[in-house]
C-alpha cells in the first residue's frame, strides 16, 4: 500500500507535516476500563476549560480555521476534527465511546489538539492519497446514505475508488472506518504551524505507544512533509 500526498496540497499548505502510524495484528475488541478513565479525565478538562466562542482563535485551532477561510465558500460552517470533537464535548459533556482505536485517537486528538484520522487499511484500495477533488469522485454520505461528489477543489483523502474523508478531515465515509474487527490500521496526525514536525512526530510516537499498550500488535512511524511526501509499506 502507498500513501501520499499530492503536490497541489503543499502550494496551498507548504509547512504541512502529517504523522503516519501503520498498526498491523491489533485486537481491538472489547473496552478497556483504563482508556475509558483517561478519556474520561481529557473530556472534564476540555469541558472545564473551553468555551466554543474561543475555539476559533485558539493556537492549534486558528490555523485550520484560517485553511477554511482560504478555499471555503462557507468556512464559517466548516470545523476540523478537533474543533468538532471540542465543541462537542463542550455542548454535551461527553464523546461517544466507538472502539479502542478510534477512542485511542480521540483521547490523542483532545489531549494535543490536534487532527487524528484513523482507517481500517484492509478496507483501503491499494493506495490513500491526499489531494485535491476533481469532483467526479464518490463520496458515501452516511447521514444521507447515498453517494455524492466532494465539490472540485476541496481536499479529500481517497483510494483508487472511494474518497474516505472530505475536506481534509470534515467529514469520514464510513468505507474504511475502524471497528472492533480491524487488525490492521492506519493512523494520520495532522499539523500545521505553530506545531512543528517535531512536536508532530512526538505524538506520533506517543499514539504508536499507546495502540501497543491498549491494542496490543505492531506500529511503525513515519514523517512526511513536502519534502518527503509519498511512502510505500
Amino acid at each position: 500500500m502507498k500513501f501520499s500526498i499530492a503536490k497541489e496540497v503543499f502550494e496551498h499548505f507548504p509547512e504541512l507535516s502529517i504523522g503516519l502510524i501503520i498498526a498491523e495484528g491489533i485486537d481491538n475488541t472489547g473496552k478497556s476500563k483504563e482508556l475509558d478513565e483517561l478519556i474520561s479525565e481529557i473530556v472534564e478538562l476540555v469541558r472545564t476549560s473551553y468555551n466554543p466562542t474561543e475555539f476559533a482563535n485558539d493556537q492549534l485551532i486558528s490555523p485550520w480555521k484560517s485553511a477554511y477561510f482560504d478555499y471555503e465558500e462557507k468556512p464559517h460552517s466548516t470545523h476540523s476534527s478537533v474543533e468538532r470533537l471540542m465543541i462537542d464535548v463542550v455542548e454535551s459533556g461527553d464523546i461517544e465511546r466507538k472502539n479502542k482505536l478510534k477512542d485511542l485517537c480521540n483521547f490523542m486528538c483532545l489531549k494535543h489538539t490536534v487532527p487524528v484520522e484513523c482507517f481500517d487499511s484492509e478496507k483501503i484500495n491499494a493506495e490513500l492519497i491526499l489531494k485535491r477533488a476533481k469532483g467526479n469522485e464518490f463520496f458515501y454520505d452516511a447521514e444521507q446514505k447515498k453517494k455524492i461528489n466532494p465539490e472540485k477543489g476541496e481536499f479529500i483523502y481517497a483510494d483508487k475508488v472511494n474518497v474516505l474523508a472530505r475536506k481534509l478531515d470534515y467529514s469520514d465515509s464510513d468505507k474504511a472506518l475502524t471497528s472492533n474487527k480491524t487488525k490492521k490500521a492506519v493512523i494520520l496526525i495532522e499539523g500545521l504551524k505553530p506545531l512543528t514536525k517535531a512536536k508532530v512526530e512526538k505524538i506520533a510516537d506517543e499514539t504508536a505507544e499507546l495502540i501497543e499498550g491498549f491494542c496490543k500488535g505492531k506500529t511503525r512511524v513515519f514523517m512526511l512533509d513536502k519534502e518527503n511526501s509519498s511512502i510505500e509499506f
